[in-house]
């Protein structure tokens, strides 16, 4: 040990804090904000030295009696080690804010050591990077990565710069006041928003921002500044109660209460929606949560979305028909290999939208709308097709048919439609798509009417759609539109908890998913339901094979890309795992929470902390009590040296649900390979029990 080496006095329990730093003679180790720093004995006897004699000259003769034990050493020696000693303490000889020099003396401590009693407040700022490249592959991704890897901690240190402080790591700073914090915070957010005008979008990124407050002898600063800026939006601000008191007053602002139990001890926490005049929050009815602060680039495929059809009248039969068709639509472009089609929950999101503002937000070329009215059982089904690379409308066409023939025109109007994206379909997959259709006016109207229920997402709205679907493969058990749709009710009845028996809707996914997929016209969604509940049943080759087959006749569906993707990271398969969650994302950018949670678990798995963080933090700001991206985000703190957020996290996880167990989660959890679910639960330990 340092002290035994280089002749240190020693003082039992003595410990000494000031800054960020705490030093522990007793283990003669250095911490700074709860890490540790690594420095050679005779350096941290120099530093033990000097910081435990505040405010006094410490001289040559005894530094080389207590530090060298009376050993003839030369100046150059000792002013050598006292660089060390700086750089260790995060100061150097120009600055000279932790030691001074004194001309002919000496050196003096200048930073106070703190007591517990008189600790002083702390201002955090923490800082996460949000964007594109950080969800998708996109075209010079490393490049793009690089760009904020080398610009946020540049960035951060010349605004703190500005503002007083000085930046502990390279995502976070310290302050002395809460104006200081908040103020670095502008001046950053102003410099990342200047060099994204240079850069093309899907470089372009952002930073969640979180300040938060504490006492110097707790480092709770760093944890609550680290967990509000997992609650900020992409290129947002949250901050503590205590921040809020101090700043109100000297900024013009408005804010909103964040909906968080606790922020690690603090009882408050707020977003603000405005400084002065900058606006933080989306514009209204454009993004969804999940698209909020990205550009998206346009992509070089046939990219389109099928908005949802406005229906003229309160007719029943005419809204399910504009359900019914949307989805004919829908479904036959997620068939295409050729085609990237938006999925149609991301759809319904953006309804109402106009086609210019959507096809920007969502990086799209081509945008579907259209209305359909009944005027005495005649309908009439208006298709527009908006182009943004033309600017304006591609062709706009009309329909007709009636309520009693059978709807036999949805094969012909969507053929012209996909035909209309101007995209070469092989004759083979071509005939594919057109699968089976009804011709019953009865089925018809039952299968429509199953749609829009569906769509509903709701338990009763789910149950009813399935026995509506039921009755339909009655009618008609030699097309697999019925028991595929069965299927699909049965599992998202199990995935939204509205089993009344999940053995027995396990059981029935099985069943109906079978008899779909064995079926000539299957649309490859009963694939999708069948692997996911292969994986839940741990039977990982089955589930591997079902998925790989859902994209064969999905391509680009993001559903089955997101759940093969979901299999295939509980098998341990992480590049590929990573290829298709993206693909998923791309295909939804309204995503659920859990492909981003596939996503950024098997990053973490591949050793990519730098990726992995950012997007677990997104998580937790659309979901924030989503147990498995919060364990991964502890473990990937952990991994990343960020001990404090880690163990603040993993403590409010418990103050979530204390009977909480690591183990018992994980065991729920159908991971193939112990090494994945011993390395989350490892970290989470440790992490909880500030053993890190």
């Amino acid at each position: 040990m340092a002290g035994d080496e280089g002749g240190m006095d020693k003082r039992s329990n003595r410990l000494i804090e000031f800054a960020t730093f705490l030093i522990d003679l007793d283990a003669a180790e250095i911490r700074r904000n709860g890490e540790a720093v690594k420095v050679e004995p005779q350096v941290f006897d120099l530093i033990a030295l000097i910081c435990s004699n505040p405010g006094r000259v410490v001289g040559r003769d005894e530094i080389i009696e207590k530090v060298w034990q009376g050993r003839i050493v030369s100046d150059s020696t000792i002013a050598t080690r006292m660089n060390l000693a700086r750089k260790a303490l995060g100061d150097d000889g120009t600055a000279q804010k932790i030691i001074k020099t004194i001309r002919g003396r000496g050196f003096r401590l200048e930073a106070r050591p703190l007591s517990d009693t008189e600790a002083e407040d702390r201002f955090v700022i923490s800082c996460t990077p949000h964007g594109y490249s950080l969800l998708m592959a996109t075209r010079g991704t490393e490049g793009t990565r690089q760009v904020w890897r080398d610009s946020l901690p540049t960035f951060l240190a010349e605004a703190a710069g500005q503002h007083s402080a000085l930046t502990n790591t390279k995502h976070s700073a310290e302050f002395a006041s809460a104006l200081e914090a908040l103020s670095c915070a502008v001046t950053l957010r102003a410099a990342i928003a200047q060099q994204c005008k240079t850069l093309a979008p899907e470089e372009q990124w952002s930073a969640k921002i979180g300040i938060g407050h504490g006492l110097g002898s707790d480092n709770a600063a760093y944890a609550r500044a680290g967990r509000l800026d997992a609650a900020a939006p992409p290129g947002g601000l949250c901050m503590t109660g205590r921040v809020m008191d101090q700043v109100a007053g000297h900024f013009d602002l408005s804010v909103e209460a964040l909906a968080l139990d606790a922020v690690s001890g603090e009882s408050a926490a707020f977003m603000i929606t405005r400084i002065g005049e900058i606006d933080l929050t989306a514009p209204d009815g454009v993004h969804t949560p999940q698209t909020m602060g990205l550009e998206i680039p346009e992509t070089l495929e046939a990219s389109v979305v099928v908005l949802p059809f406005v229906t003229v009248g309160d007719d029943p039969e005419v809204e399910d028909a504009a359900t019914g068709l949307r989805l004919e639509i829908q479904n036959a472009l997620a068939q295409l290999s050729d085609v990237m089609p938006i999925a149609a929950g991301t759809a319904m999101a953006y309804a109402g939208s106009t086609s210019p503002d959507v096809a920007k937000v969502l990086g799209l070329r081509y945008v579907v709308q259209g209305n359909v009215r009944a005027i005495h059982r005649r309908v009439r089904l208006m298709v527009e097709l908006y182009d943004r690379q033309c600017g304006g409308v591609a062709f706009s066409r009309s329909y007709d048919g009636s309520l009693d023939d059978g709807f036999n025109f949805q094969d012909e109007m969507t053929a012209r439609v996909v035909t209309a994206l101007d995209v070469q379909v092989l004759s083979g997959e071509q005939a594919r798509v057109w699968h089976k259709s009804f011709r019953s006016l009865k089925a018809i109207k039952l299968q429509y009417r199953c749609m829009r229920e569906f769509f509903k997402m709701t338990k009763e709205a789910v149950r009813a759609a399935r026995e509506g679907f039921e009755q339909l493969h009655e009618m008609h058990p030699e097309i697999s539109i019925g028991s595929t749709w069965v299927s699909m009710c049965h599992w998202f009845e199990l995935q939204r908890g509205w089993s009344d028996d999940r053995d027995a809707s396990i059981a029935a996914v099985k069943k109906w998913a079978t008899l779909a997929i064995g079926m000539e016209d299957a649309d490859g969604q009963a694939h999708t339901a069948l692997c996911h509940v292969h994986l839940i049943e741990r039977k990982f080759d089955q589930a591997l094979e079902v998925g790989e087959n859902a994209i064969t006749v999905r391509p680009s569906c993001s559903n089955a890309n997101g759940f093969f993707a979901h299999a295939l990271y509980h098998c341990g398969l992480l590049e590929k795992a990573v290829h298709h969650a993206r693909l998923a994302i791309r295909f939804s950018p309204a995503y659920p929470p859990l492909f981003a949670v596939v996503l950024s678990g098997a990053l973490h798995a591949q050793g990519d902390q730098e990726a992995a963080i950012p997007i677990a933090k997104e998580i937790m700001r659309l979901a924030l009590r989503d147990p498995l991206a919060r364990v991964i985000l502890t473990s990937a703190l952990v991994e990343a040296d960020r001990s404090l957020e880690a163990r603040a996290l993993a403590q409010e996880m418990r103050a979530f649900d204390a009977r909480f167990e690591i183990d018992a989660f994980l065991a729920r959890m159908p991971f193939r390979r112990d090494d994945m679910r011993e390395q989350l639960s490892g970290n989470f330990t440790r992490a909880l029990n500030g053993t890190i």
